[in-house]
């Protein structure tokens, strides 16, 4: 269900518990239908007024994890998925989240100590190497990609193992990465810098811009079209 639907749902939902304030099961149902429909403040309250009349499940618990983070509070998250796992501790989704959550508070190693797995999911091995990227462990990033050719589509698992291998100088495997992370930022700087090298100045500032109109914050966006710019004699455009 896109975001849309979900807010569609959400309202739909909002009404029939504004008339059944405590039934439990529609308090569950709604707080899922507003953090999908992008209201994680609306979801958070709602699980709060489930936990006032009863013991919050699992499921719950792990809504509310996924609210703090998408509401900036990454410290609260890791204590709501670490208190969860404790009990739950073979379970991958929780051990994603809590990884997740703790390369969130700027601790890769912690994270990548939760993934250890990480070959079952493509979400799971994303973070893998942007953990193993973070601590500069290029070279177990760039294998754990060779690990993933044939299996998977994902487009942010492609652009995190062709950041990898750019910044491993393994050339050949960026470019035959970044092509598969079209739609996402990061591929598109990776795609910029692959040109650069070449000396396609066009190209790579067509592609550092397209990473930037898909997020306007790319610091690889900024910097490459930035110096493109720069080899283009632009250097007030540059500095901009």
């Amino acid at each position: 269900m896109d975001q849309a639907g979900a807010a569609e749902r959400y309202e739909r939902l909002k009404d029939y518990l504004s008339a059944d304030a405590d039934n439990l099961r529609l308090l569950s149902e709604t707080a899922d239908a507003a953090y999908q429909a992008g209201r994680p403040e609306a979801a958070a309250e709602l699980i709060e007024r489930h936990a006032a009349i009863a013991t919050l499940p699992p499921s719950l618990i792990n809504l509310l994890g996924l609210c703090a983070l998408a509401e900036g509070r990454d410290e609260d998250a890791v204590g709501i998925f670490s208190s969860l796992l404790a009990h739950q501790p073979e379970d991958r989704g929780l051990r994603f989240n809590l990884a997740w959550a703790r390369s969130r508070t700027g601790d890769p190693q912690g994270a990548l100590e939760l993934l250890e797995e990480a070959s079952h999911t493509p979400q799971a091995a994303a973070l893998a190497v942007r953990s193993l990227h973070q601590l500069e462990r290029l070279e177990e990033a760039v294998a754990l990609g060779e690990q993933w050719e044939g299996r998977s589509d994902d487009s942010d698992l492609w652009a995190a193992l062709a950041t990898a291998a750019l910044d491993h100088s393994d050339m050949e495997k960026a470019a035959l990465w970044a092509p598969r992370a079209t739609g996402t930022a990061e591929g598109q700087a990776a795609l910029g810098m692959l040109a650069a090298a070449d000396g396609r100045s066009a190209e790579a500032r067509e592609h550092f811009q397209r990473a930037l109109a898909l997020r306007p914050d790319s610091a690889r966006g900024r910097l490459g079209l930035g110096t493109v710019l720069l080899s283009e004699d632009a250097p007030a455009e540059a500095a901009r």
